[in-house]
């Protein structure tokens, strides 16, 4: 049985009980390629999915706006989804500049993450540095609320 710290000490083509090993680079990019394909297989069957729902709500919702003994109210509360229309409540919700600092973040964090992981040291900069970005609004929000309350 192969046991999980024999995988970290196979080399190139390393013999383990008689089977032989071969990992190349050139076999790699086959894999991510079918990767990438099954992934965008796995997307394109989820959004069809979610287009035939949508689909069939809206049908539904036809079906029920011609239906002669519904009242004006219940009319104007399905016209808006059927004409795709929302309502904007802004309570609290995050505005474009709390936005643009969490994705900075965000892609701060990671990027420090993959440099490290890729062997340089400076590397925890980024990740002290993204951790921050990702923080702050949170911080800056409850700050604000404690200030509020005193």
């Amino acid at each position: 049985m192969l046991r999980p710290a024999q995988l970290l000490h196979l080399q190139d083509n390393a013999t383990l009980g008689g089977l032989n090993f071969a990992f190349s680079q050139a076999a790699l990019v086959p894999a991510l390629i079918l990767a990438v394909i099954f992934g965008y297989k796995l997307v394109q069957r989820w959004m069809d999915e979610q287009a035939r729902v949508r689909a069939e709500r809206l049908r539904l919702l036809e079906q029920a706006l011609k239906n002669p003994s519904i009242d004006r109210a219940t009319v104007e509360g399905l016209a808006p989804k059927l004409t795709g229309a929302r309502r904007v409540e802004r309570s609290g919700g995050a505005g474009p500049f709390t936005t643009l600092v969490l994705a900075a973040g965000w892609v701060t964090l990671f990027a420090g993450v993959a440099f490290r992981l890729s062997g340089d040291p400076d590397g925890i900069i980024g990740v002290v540095t993204g951790l921050a970005l990702v923080t702050l609004p949170f911080a800056v929000r409850e700050f604000e609320r404690h200030a509020s309350r005193t």
